[in-house]
């Protein structure tokens, strides 16, 4: 969403990617913690395809379902992709 206002408030075509270190929250109590996905496949299609698409998405612990679904694996790559690659088209 701020990608959305930014840009048409100032009129520019500023790009916009996200960068996620990790995507675990931790659950439950001491000392039986849970480990639980933040990621929210829904969310992700309807903000970050739908409404906005950001021009890049990068994880450092990518999650098996963003390799295997097809919208997924299109939209969101692992971390080393963006300094190998996409960070010289930004």
């Amino acid at each position: 969403m701020e990608k959305h206002f930014y840009n048409r408030l100032t009129k520019t075509e500023t790009p916009y990617f996200a960068v996620f270190l990790n995507d675990v929250q931790r659950s439950g109590e001491e000392p039986n913690y849970r480990i639980n996905s933040t990621f929210k496949t829904g969310h992700f299609k309807a903000y970050t395809i739908g409404i906005n698409p950001l021009n890049g998405v990068y994880y450092c612990d990518i999650r098996p379902n963003m390799q295997t679904e097809e919208i997924l694996k299109d939209h969101i790559k692992t971390l080393d992709h963006l300094f190998v690659e996409d960070i010289w088209a930004f």
